[in-house]
């Protein structure tokens, strides 16, 4: 068994389906995603991810920003004290409990909605929007389109979002190598993933296990991870285009890359 740290594989996961052997795709952050998050979401890797977020939106003070799937908000007020307009949508609402305390205690206004993105409606008016820290791809395929198409028509033209997955290539690869069992470790808490990657569907699958307080749980989670190929494609049908690609801070991407950071922009219409 492969004994991970926290600050490798934590991003790679952030939504759980609720289901043990039958895959669902409805997919749920629950509060043991965010437990074992904690060691890697810290406030230097918040100010790291803060700093990308406005270099690639492109944004100035008082644009209006759509934080889709924001969690506890860790990005989302930081938008704020930078001066934008911030709507933040989550549907967990333990997590945006979390992101108005952040907001109070910060003295920063932030709109939170208590919302699947699968749900969403909102008119067309703001500047960007983001989809951090693998929010995206973890329901079937037509409802991340669904997801997609929503956000797109949410933007003014040539309005831009920026959503931050993982590439397919470099997960491929690292299942291969670590076909054993992957341990994620919080004190004396464990997190355990078996992880498959399914090339035909582009999906990286993981049958894991958490125990906490020497309760176990186990769920089954599987992430939609489109090719580049694919992301245009799948742009060009929700009223995006393509705009650019990059690896997390200012490293440039290529196929040896974890993650995958990319830049889109709504057409006119």
């Amino acid at each position: 068994m492969a004994r991970a740290d926290v600050d490798e594989l934590a991003p790679s996961i952030t939504l759980s389906v609720d289901v043990e052997d039958e895959p669902d795709f409805d997919a749920f952050f629950t509060e043991r995603d965010h437990y074992f998050h904690t060691n890697y979401l810290t406030d230097a890797q918040a100010e790291r991810d803060l700093t990308q977020v406005l270099d690639l939106l492109r944004l100035k003070p008082g644009d209006a920003v759509l934080d889709a799937g924001c969690g506890d908000g860790r990005l989302a007020v930081r938008l704020a004290l930078a001066g934008l307009n911030v709507t933040a949508v989550d549907h967990d609402a333990a997590q945006l409990e979390r992101l108005r305390l952040h907001a109070v205690t910060s003295k920063v206004d932030v709109t939170a909605v208590e919302c699947g993105l699968e749900s969403l409606t909102l008119e067309r008016a703001f500047d960007a929007a983001l989809l951090w820290f693998t929010t995206f791809g973890f329901l079937d395929d037509k409802t991340n389109e669904k997801i997609l198409r929503r956000l797109s028509s949410s933007l003014r033209p040539s309005g831009r979002l920026v959503i931050d997955t993982l590439n397919p290539i470099a997960v491929e690869r690292y299942v291969n190598e670590h076909p054993g069992d992957v341990e994620t470790w919080h004190g004396s808490d464990v997190q355990i993933d078996r992880y498959r990657f399914d090339r035909l569907a582009n999906r990286l699958e993981s049958k894991r296990t958490t125990i906490v307080n020497r309760v176990e749980e186990k769920r089954l989670l599987s992430l939609w991870l489109p090719s580049v190929a694919q992301w245009r494609e799948l742009f060009v049908r929700t009223g995006l285009e393509f705009s650019s690609i990059h690896g997390h801070g200012r490293r440039a991407w290529n196929e040896e890359t974890w993650e995958m950071v990319l830049v889109a922009e709504a057409a006119e219409r």
